[in-house]
């Protein structure tokens, strides 16, 4: 007759297993928005990690969203689930955001000047964007301020 064997079958509890990575929503990129939210998808029970850090704790959500502040130029983002054991997922999702910041409008003049004129100082009177200066020909003539209404004389400098 044939052996007899007893099998034995254990069951791996899925702590010991990584769990699946989050996933991120498209972004938008370049943004003038100094401020973005986020958003994904992770395991139910899962925390959002970012850089060492968790940035969303463990829930029984599977949706994540976080709010993050942009510095000029790119931002890079790279974020993993962790479990409460703290085993981590093996890949991350990750996502650059380009911030540029938009440029203030440009001084408006009040009056139009005159083409040609014999007089030796001119007056500018206008609007300016608030914080920011007015710059002529390279030289900075109304500082940077909180005013918005500029009236400037210049000088021909003969």
């Amino acid at each position: 007759m044939g052996a007899t064997f007893t099998l034995t079958v254990a069951c791996v509890d899925d702590v010991e297993v990584p769990p699946k990575p989050p996933t991120l929503l498209p972004v938008t990129t370049p943004t003038p928005v100094p401020m973005q939210k986020l958003r994904g998808s992770r395991p139910a029970n899962t925390a959002i990690v970012r850089d060492g850090e968790i940035v969303v704790p463990s829930g029984p959500e599977t949706s994540w969203e976080l709010e993050v502040a942009l510095e000029p130029g790119d931002n890079g983002f790279e974020f993993f689930t962790q479990r409460p054991s703290g085993l981590r997922s093996r890949s991350a999702a990750s996502a650059v955001i380009a911030f540029e910041q938009a440029c203030p409008a440009a001084p408006m003049l009040t009056a139009q000047l005159p083409l040609a004129t014999n007089q030796r100082a001119l007056t500018l009177t206008g609007t300016k964007a608030k914080g920011t200066s007015v710059v002529v020909n390279g030289a900075e003539v109304v500082a940077a301020d909180a005013l918005a209404h500029v009236d400037q004389r210049f000088f021909d400098g003969r």
